[in-house]
């Protein structure tokens, strides 16, 4: 959305900061460095070193995408290899340090076996920090996928990953294939999808049930047996010579902004995903195009809005790739979960511009805005006027920052007259919506004169929707 919203507000990047260059992989030249007791040992040094010469072999023959995706690749090792702010080694037969070892040594290899170049075809190995995958032909135009991933955390309790899955991929439209992968005890599966996206392997992993399909697992046998880490979704890359097949090298589809000057992690997500860049690029088109139907005023809101949800996206996008509501899993990686969210949000606000409705007149109908939705309608078995409202609030920096609201009230005595009305509820005009005292999870500020909450949902506005009925269920899905 770079191309469209002008100004996106940095507060995540100081959590993500891309690079033109990838950074020392332990920074031991450094005085203040973090990585001091590792740089100490000079096994792990050297290590560290060539692993630093191979990336940067890498990079200096790599397009523009997957030089952003390597390096990206790399700091997700650096989250893996957890060898920052260490006290110390008892002795190089200590835990720690043949954690630390074994993990340097597999990235060097790892690194050693990629090559950068043009890609033609999905055939072939490849492998990501995560996970190394091979494809093959099949019959019938189908692929067979086999995935492989062995990873550690410095939290075994919930990092360890250890797993192999081979299944059959049937093709479907645009170059991609998708198979199920596992089914837990209710019937539901978990699905792979794949395809080229550049010169590397985009693999989705859609996790719908509880199949336990290469996450982490605790290792003692207590009754809570949630996964851990979940990264079979991600960029991989190829290894080894070149395919022989012939053809054109495959095109990646490009969003809105320019993949190359990518800042946040969310913008770096969505450039590595065929699917979420050609997202993007239609919110930028259907985002111009209700700025020319809307006055001027009500434009400046509506940009308002976008740069703020745009600036949640990668806050949103980091906080389900690593989620510090688990303190037991806040150290490992869940991509699959971070993009599926990612993509959410983006279908949730196509939806919302797309059907913006700048011919209502009056406050009933459905509102949303990046971070509240509403629903104002009559209320049941009442003539005098009383409306009816339900609706939810959140904050993407805080789990904790969730409420749904329900209740019944009157309207301003003199409702604006906007042809296309944006509500900005305040904390005066709030109080004539009251909610139900004994509702759970609802807000609970309470106005200046101490009487009970009503819908605060200041300072941003929302916009008014006009849902046509066949998509009245996607829109609960989506906006909720």
């Amino acid at each position: 959305m770079r191309s469209v919203v002008v100004a996106v507000a940095t507060a995540a990047t100081a959590l993500w900061v891309a690079k033109a260059s990838a950074a020392s992989l332990l920074d031991c030249n450094s005085v203040d460095t973090a990585y001091r007791t590792v740089c100490n040992e000079q096994e792990l040094r050297k290590l560290g070193s060539e692993i630093d010469d191979e990336l940067a072999r890498l990079l200096r023959s790599a397009d523009p995408l997957t030089a952003l995706l390597l390096k990206r690749d790399q700091v997700y090792f650096t989250d893996i290899l957890g060898a920052d702010n260490i006290p110390g080694f008892q002795s190089h037969n200590d835990k720690g340090y043949a954690r630390i070892l074994a993990a340097l040594k597999a990235r060097r290899r790892g690194l050693t076996e990629l090559r950068a170049g043009g890609v033609t075809t999905l055939e072939g190995d490849w492998s990501n920090v995560f996970a190394n995958v091979t494809i093959a032909k099949a019959e019938a135009g189908s692929l067979t996928i086999a995935i492989k991933s062995r990873l550690s955390y410095p939290n075994e309790n919930r990092g360890e990953v250890d797993c192999a899955a081979m299944v059959t991929a049937a093709p479907g439209k645009d170059g991609s294939y998708s198979a199920a992968v596992g089914k837990d005890h209710e019937g539901r599966l978990d699905i792979i999808r794949f395809r080229l996206q550049g010169n590397t392997l985009r693999i989705v992993h859609e996790v719908n049930g509880e199949a336990g399909v290469c996450d982490g697992k605790p290792h003692d046998s207590d009754r809570d047996r949630r996964g851990g880490a979940d990264v079979l979704t991600g960029s991989y890359f190829p290894i080894g010579p070149a395919a022989k097949a012939a053809g054109a090298t495959a095109r990646a589809v490009a969003p809105s902004f320019d993949c190359a000057k990518a800042e946040n992690a969310d913008e770096e997500e969505i450039c590595a995903d065929p699917e979420m860049a050609q997202a993007d690029r239609n919110i930028a088109r259907l985002f111009r195009e209700a700025l020319r139907r809307i006055d001027h005023t009500i434009a400046g809101y509506l940009r308002a809005d976008q740069r703020s949800w745009a600036s949640d996206n990668s806050t949103d996008f980091l906080f389900n790739l690593q989620p510090g509501s688990d303190k037991a899993q806040s150290s490992v990686h869940h991509t699959s979960a971070a993009r599926e969210q990612l993509f959410l949000r983006q279908q949730q606000r196509i939806l919302l511009i797309a059907n913006l409705d700048e011919k209502r007149k009056g406050i009933e109908g459905v509102w949303h805005g990046y971070n509240a939705s509403l629903t104002l309608a009559p209320a049941k078995g009442k003539s005098d006027g009383t409306l009816h409202a339900e609706g939810s609030k959140w904050d993407v920096e805080d789990y904790k920052a969730y409420c749904n609201f329900t209740s019944d009230g009157g309207s301003d005595p003199a409702p604006t007259t906007r042809s296309f009305t944006s509500i900005r509820p305040r904390r005066r005009r709030a109080r004539r919506f009251r909610r139900n005292s004994s509702e759970a999870g609802t807000m609970t500020s309470r106005g200046d004169d101490g009487s009970p909450p009503g819908i605060a949902i200041e300072p941003r506005r929302i916009f008014g929707l006009e849902i046509p009925p066949s998509l009245l269920a996607r829109a609960d899905e989506v906006i909720e």
